[in-house]
């Protein structure tokens, strides 16, 4: 979109048809939901989304409350599309690392004790694997222990533009989408098969496979030689044409280690 909004709602609606696939509605619902936030209103944002699913729309869901300052709504759809990650071994990815940081401290500028504290329970271990692991520690510390350091965090988190995020999963969604449905649409390839010959039953009987094997392919002719060899004439070969087939990471740690207490 390019961050023109108003723009592309004018396109958006400019084309509007009904004669388009599922998946294509649900790609243009996502633009329009995400341009009408970006133009303030979110409300409007949300129920035009309210009935599509997966990550794509979770987080865009996550993007729309978070740019209404609904800091405790979008952080549980944070831990919503997390869902069970703490659990897995794998390390956080920075995309993963800021999100997390995002929804704890949602849950803190909402004044969420209980939302902090389960989040915090969850993601505290992996956390500490990252190079944002100082940042984690203070905003999921208890509500009003973090003092000023908090107030630079969460300045600097307030401030994050969302966009790339939301165009980073939609993305990858429709190309996974695209790619599943290209291969179940190939032809599959088989070798093809020879059936045995019908034979006519007696008495007007349907015909039937007959019991003998089949026939042995026919040999070529042995190659003649000698003087009967220069008397057979060899017929010319035609030529035939063969046819063609077809970031973000840092802004926290920054803000932190800029911070000067």
């Amino acid at each position: 979109m390019n961050k023109k909004a108003d723009r592309a709602l004018a396109v958006l609606r400019g084309t509007r048809t009904a004669n388009v696939s599922d998946e294509l509605r649900n790609q243009r619902l996502l633009l329009e939901g995400r341009a009408l936030s970006d133009t303030g209103r979110p409300d409007l944002a949300l129920e035009v989304i309210a009935n599509l699913d997966g990550r794509e729309v979770t987080r865009l869901r996550a993007d729309i409350l978070w740019s209404a300052k609904r800091w405790d709504e979008s952080a549980e759809q944070i831990e919503l599309m997390y869902g069970d990650r703490y659990k897995d071994f794998n390390p956080l990815s920075d995309v993963e690392q800021q999100d997390i940081l995002r929804a704890e401290i949602g849950y803190a500028l909402s004044s969420d004790a209980l939302g902090l504290a389960r989040f915090r329970e969850k993601y505290a271990a992996k956390m500490a694997q990252t190079p944002d692991a100082k940042v984690f520690e203070v905003v999921s510390a208890p509500l009003g222990s973090s003092g000023d350091q908090f107030a630079v965090i969460a300045k600097a988190a307030t401030s994050i533009d969302t966009l790339d995020g939301f165009l980073r999963d939609t993305k990858a969604h429709y190309l996974e989408s695209s790619a599943a449905s290209s291969a179940m649409s190939a032809p599959a390839i088989g070798v093809p098969t020879v059936s045995a010959p019908m034979t006519a039953a007696p008495g007007g009987a349907p015909p039937q496979a007959s019991s003998q094997p089949p026939a042995a392919p026919i040999a070529p002719p042995a190659k003649a030689s000698g003087s009967r060899a220069q008397n057979m004439k060899v017929p010319s070969a035609k030529k035939i044409k063969s046819a063609r087939a077809p970031s973000a990471r840092s802004l926290n740690t920054a803000a932190l280690d800029n911070h000067v207490p």
